[in-house]
């Protein structure tokens, strides 16, 4: 599998489909102390630094721990140069740290299925034969499908699974609609669905398939 494409792919969802509050709770629950995000309305979180100083200590420190700090952002935090008003928690958030975090299992955010998103990791193959085809796609003849290309995930195309079988050469084909496709063809281009997800056109090597 690809570690670096499994972290990749971990990170994108956090950047694109993780709604801010859980990636917070998320970084929150294994970053330092001194690396919480907090959200604005817990702004008594930054007043904690008055306490026991004179008013002129209070004057100076906001202006030098407070220089353009936007009340009207989402979240705040503090590092070495003073309190940072951000809105996007991803601008503070270490991407890489907290997505080894969630692969490893050790915090949990947003919904993100690592073992999904390993699927697509793993080094992928041709079926070895039409049987392996049918019991790993449950696609049937006469069944329509979605699929399009993986590189033009905007043009996507209904068709219906006409024939399954294996060529003169001994691929595994395909006849989606009025076009034949070899496995090894549909599996480095297209994915498909029925009525949920994308999946590829192929199968993944297993750690069980390895050892053997």
């Amino acid at each position: 599998m690809d570690n670096s494409k499994l972290l990749k792919l971990v990170i994108e969802q956090l950047n694109e489909s993780v709604n801010d509050e859980d990636i917070v709770d998320a970084w929150n629950e294994i970053c330092s102390e001194d690396d919480k995000i907090y959200p604005m309305s817990d702004f008594n979180e930054v007043c904690d630094v008055f306490n026991y100083d004179s008013p002129k200590e209070i004057i100076d420190r906001v202006r030098d721990d407070f220089d353009g700090f936007d009340l009207d952002a989402e979240w705040f935090y503090n590092d070495c140069n003073g309190w940072c008003a951000i809105d996007n928690p991803m601008d503070k958030v270490d991407d890489e740290c907290l997505a080894q975090h969630i692969i490893d299992g050790e915090v949990e955010c947003g919904g993100i299925d690592v073992e999904e998103l390993k699927k697509e990791c793993a080094e992928l193959r041709p079926f070895r034969d039409i049987e392996e085809f049918k019991n790993t796609i449950p696609i049937r003849i006469g069944e329509y499908l979605v699929f399009r290309e993986k590189e033009r995930p905007d043009i996507a195309a209904e068709a219906m699974l006409v024939e399954t079988g294996v060529n003169a050469e001994g691929k595994c084909y395909v006849v989606l609609g009025r076009f034949s496709y070899e496995m090894q063809t549909l599996f480095d281009k297209f994915e498909y669905r029925t009525d949920g997800d994308w999946k590829p056109f192929g199968i993944a090597n297993t750690d069980s398939e390895s050892e053997e």
